[in-house]
């Protein structure tokens, strides 16, 4: 919907969860790293195509893929924006839960905790940061919601919909627009 007003998009397709299962800490810490790294070399990618802006960059992803993007945004200040879609606060919170995963809860916890998003969105220093969620979200309650608004500070605008997990079209028309804003471009039609 950007791409009237120049904007590029890269949707990268991630393979922890989506195409291997968390099973412990020697091998989920590593997974979600190697995920970061792969988005670090995606987004390197698009910024080098010579129709893309380096000095306008955002980064948007849902549930895990916010989540990823959460520690992307906060280990890179060269990223202007970021909107997380229906995010957790912690992977473990999906990981422990649904997955049958082979260390002690506390040790999984600590273990996953500098991965955190509620770890990494404090480190969005004002940046500006949409979070988007659903007011049926059978996965992210909103105690949650509200751990998460926390963490990324009072400049962090946060959003509540009147659908399920996916969101629905409102939001996506509310993303675009808030997006068109925040990277001084033309308003989406």
């Amino acid at each position: 919907m950007l791409a009237a007003s120049g904007v590029a998009s890269l949707l990268v397709q991630g393979s922890f969860p989506w195409q291997e299962d968390p099973d412990s800490i020697a091998h989920d810490v590593p997974a979600i790293e190697a995920e970061v790294r792969m988005l670090r070399v995606a987004l390197t990618l698009l910024a080098t195509r010579p129709e893309v802006n380096p000095e306008h960059l955002a980064v948007v992803g849902h549930d895990f893929g916010g989540m990823y993007q959460s520690i992307f945004f906060g280990a890179d200040h060269h990223l202007d924006a970021l909107v997380l879609m229906a995010p957790t606060a912690r992977w473990a919170d999906w990981f422990y839960r649904y997955w049958g995963i082979s260390d002690s809860e506390a040790d999984y916890l600590a273990a996953m905790a500098p991965l955190d998003p509620v770890t990494w969105l404090p480190e969005a220093d004002g940046r500006p940061v949409l979070i988007q969620f659903a007011s049926n979200d059978q996965y992210v309650p909103q105690a949650v919601a509200d751990e998460i608004i926390a963490a990324a500070g009072p400049t962090a605008e946060a959003r509540s919909y009147k659908a399920d997990h996916h969101l629905n079209e409102e939001a996506r028309a509310a993303r675009d627009a808030w997006l068109a804003e925040v990277l001084s471009l033309a308003a989406p039609d």
